[in-house]
């Protein structure tokens, strides 16, 4: 059934229909991975947080002025967690729910513009290694904000990769506008990811004369993102003595490092699935190119 959407959706004709079976076999992984989690999970503390923060018995304007926005993340991610709270009752089932909905907005915006570009099975293959990553599978079953900028970034990043590569699809300035100030409102993490992304395009733009094309998206993002986010952050100076607890030391950074690789790699078998699906994404960029 889920093969089916995907390849209406994409107007697929054979053997483009391999796309849609990619990503509902990657959906099913996804599912059962988090059912095994959901076995086994607990609450973590930064997770009672978020709870708190969003609760419910209080009124949203008390919440957002008192809990959400005082706090050192940006208001996004709390903010529809209390509204999605307002729906449903089961703590569990509304952070799942509100994490597949992320999920789900980034996997149908990478669609919707490899769809225009005529790229789908490429895409399919982007997604399907997002969704089963490391990263992705570990937070999409928690009540942090992780998954949601992990999703802002994937889709800034591939609307990045297409204003690259494919000049004539890319993305209007508006969009790379809201990308940036969706990132600065949804973490810092993803904040600096997009201008990072931003500080690529313009090296590239420079770099190269003739792609002087990427002086607009890499302005549009890069102002965005900081702009929204240096506003964010002077307005609350007060409460960044609350992030004192972090480290910046040579043994804080080897345990940061290592935690990456371990969620985001993970098993030697796991490198191998991906390296086959990157090699596959290449494969088949080159072939569309001749």
């Amino acid at each position: 059934m889920i093969s089916k959407v995907v390849n209406s959706f994409f107007q697929m004709s054979p053997p483009r229909w391999m796309s849609g079976t990619l990503i509902t076999i990657a959906v099913l992984l996804f599912c059962a991975a988090q059912f095994s989690i959901n076995a086994v999970n607990g609450w973590w503390m930064d997770e009672l947080y978020s709870l708190w923060a969003s609760d419910t018995s209080i009124p949203f304007r008390v919440a957002f002025s008192e809990r959400i926005y005082p706090d050192t993340n940006p208001p996004t991610y709390y903010s529809l967690l209390y509204l999605a709270r307002l729906v449903e009752g089961d703590d569990r089932a509304t952070i799942l729910l509100l994490n597949f909905f992320f999920l789900a907005a980034a996997v149908g915006s990478v669609i919707f513009v490899s769809r225009k570009a005529r790229m789908p099975e490429l895409a399919a293959i982007g997604i399907s290694l997002f969704i089963l990553s490391g990263p992705v599978l570990v937070y999409a079953a928690e009540a942090r904000v992780y998954l949601a900028a992990l999703a802002v970034a994937f889709v800034t990043a591939w609307y990045v990769a297409l204003a690259i590569d494919e000049p004539d699809s890319q993305p209007s300035l508006g969009v790379f506008i809201g990308l940036g100030a969706l990132g600065a409102l949804t973490h810092v993490y993803a904040a600096l990811f997009c201008g990072c992304l931003a500080a690529g395009l313009l090296a590239l733009a420079i770099w190269d004369p003739r792609r002087r094309d990427l002086l607009g998206p890499a302005l549009a993002l890069g102002l965005s993102t900081t702009v929204i986010f240096v506003i964010w952050l002077l307005s609350i100076r007060a409460a960044l003595d609350r992030a004192d607890w972090l480290e910046f030391t040579s043994k804080t950074l080897m345990t940061a490092f290592w935690y990456v690789k371990v969620v985001t790699v993970g098993p030697r078998l796991l490198l191998l699935f991906m390296a086959v699906l990157l090699s596959a994404g290449l494969l088949t960029r080159e072939r569309d190119r001749l």
